[in-house]
């Protein structure tokens, strides 16, 4: 039995207000690991987690304005991201540069998130849903131009790999833009 494991990351804008105009990019659209076969998975946890790949996102704004950014699957939010029917997804954000400088993230929400009041930290490991914020002090901060590294760790799962012929295991990431006003 063989499979091809293929995550393929989609980009979302919000509708923007005519003052401020944001384009968000991301450095690769499709993170392929090529085939996989059962006998490479670990037969006493029945997973394989695969390596750690790396998605630079970029958000420019014509004039600086707080931005969130959001990655969301097929999952509930709030719970761990899904991998194919029964593995998981690890999605992690560091490395946050604000106008070229380093800054801190701030785990949020959609809605509400502009106020601040969120723990700020260096690394934030999100669930299904969740997003970042680049902050200073715990508040989030206007930029024109915010870049952060997304780290992916997809866990393959034995039972995705089941059947007999080759199956294509994929899972769709959506990154979305929010703006406050």
């Amino acid at each position: 039995m063989r499979c091809r494991a293929l995550l393929l990351l989609l980009l979302s804008l919000p509708l923007v207000p005519a003052f401020a105009e944001c384009n968000l990019t991301v450095s690769r659209g499709v993170i392929d690991y090529g085939l996989i076969y059962r006998k490479q998975i670990d037969s006493q946890s029945n997973t394989k987690e695969m390596p750690a790949m790396t998605v630079v996102a970029n958000v420019v704004c014509d004039t600086p304005g707080k931005v969130a950014l959001f990655a969301h699957t097929v999952g509930a939010a709030g719970s761990p991201f899904r991998f194919a029917e029964n593995g998981t997804l690890a999605i992690e954000a560091a490395n946050a540069l604000q106008n070229g400088q380093t800054v801190s993230l701030s785990q949020v929400v959609p809605g509400g998130w502009s106020m601040g009041g969120g723990p700020t930290r260096e690394r934030v490991t999100l669930l299904d849903g969740q997003g970042v914020t680049p902050v200073e002090n715990g508040i989030p901060v206007a930029v024109s131009n915010f870049s952060v590294t997304f780290t992916i760790t997809p866990t393959l799962d034995r039972r995705d790999l089941s059947s007999r012929d080759q199956t294509l295991l994929a899972t769709d990431i959506n990154f979305i833009l929010e703006m406050a006003n």
